[in-house]
């Protein structure tokens, strides 16, 4: 199989090579699918709903943003987590759950 040539390490062609080679003991199911989709959409809303939360306005009218350490931090930690997944495919499961709630983190407070 002929893959276009990228310099995007995801999408090399040593990466598709060893994923070919690799057997695991299940197989991927449509089920096992929708869980884990359905649990990474549950880290990203309720993270995403934390920030959003922190955003409020006063008496006054005044915005008060104390949600800005916390986007910063998953932006920084989404990041970080996003490199490691893509050089390490084999630590996917581990960083996936922790990747969404960083993310969530960043999406809720720069939604608001």
């Amino acid at each position: 199989m002929a893959l276009t040539k990228s310099s995007n390490p995801v999408l090399s062609e040593k990466i598709f090579q060893t994923s070919r080679a690799e057997v695991y003991g299940e197989t991927m199911t449509i089920n096992g699918t929708v869980n884990k989709i359905a649990m990474l959409l549950f880290f990203v809303v309720a993270a995403a709903s934390f920030t959003w939360g922190m955003v409020s306005v006063t008496s006054t009218g005044e915005i008060t943003y104390s949600v800005y350490p916390w986007m910063i931090g998953g932006a920084i930690g989404g990041l970080i987590l996003a490199l490691v997944t893509v050089f390490k495919p084999k630590a996917s499961p581990y960083t996936a759950p922790f990747y969404a709630l960083f993310e969530g983190l960043f999406l809720g407070g720069i939604s608001h």
